[in-house]
């Protein structure tokens, strides 16, 4: 059996949308590591519904050291790209991988993240306030 880590983006998403992120990259990386007898999907899973403001620096710091212990374990982590370095958590659980000898498999960001929910992260990424889609 292996493990791979999902570096899920969550600062400020809703519960349901990290859960649909989280459901197609399982399936995914399924279909990648498709010789696997057994794969075991390890994440850190959302306390409340929405990590937006309601959570300290501090807080934050607790979830990414249990990442952290959890990805410790994974022969693989999954990341986004084009939106990993983004999100500081999953910033940092890519560097440890990287500087650990952690296998790593990029997955495009439109696979797993609704289109809508894209466009809203970029706009705020970028500080765009530009309608429809945003070209930043």
């Amino acid at each position: 059996m292996i493990k791979v880590f999902l570096s899920v983006p969550m600062r400020g998403r809703k519960k349901e949308n990290v859960e649909y992120t989280v459901n197609r990259i399982k399936a995914i990386t399924s279909q990648i590591l498709f010789d696997q007898d057994e794969i075991e999907f390890v994440y850190t899973k959302m306390l409340n519904d929405d990590l937006g403001s309601n959570i300290t620096d501090k807080e934050r710091i607790v979830y990414l050291s249990d990442s952290i212990k959890r990805m410790a374990d994974c022969d693989y982590i999954v990341v986004l790209d084009g939106l990993y370095y983004e999100f500081r958590g999953c910033n940092v659980e890519h560097m440890i991988a990287n500087n650990y000898g952690i296998n790593v498999i990029h997955l495009n960001s439109e696979w797993v993240i609704k289109e809508d929910e894209l466009q809203e992260i970029h706009r705020k990424i970028n500080n765009c306030e530009c309608e429809g889609t945003c070209s930043r």
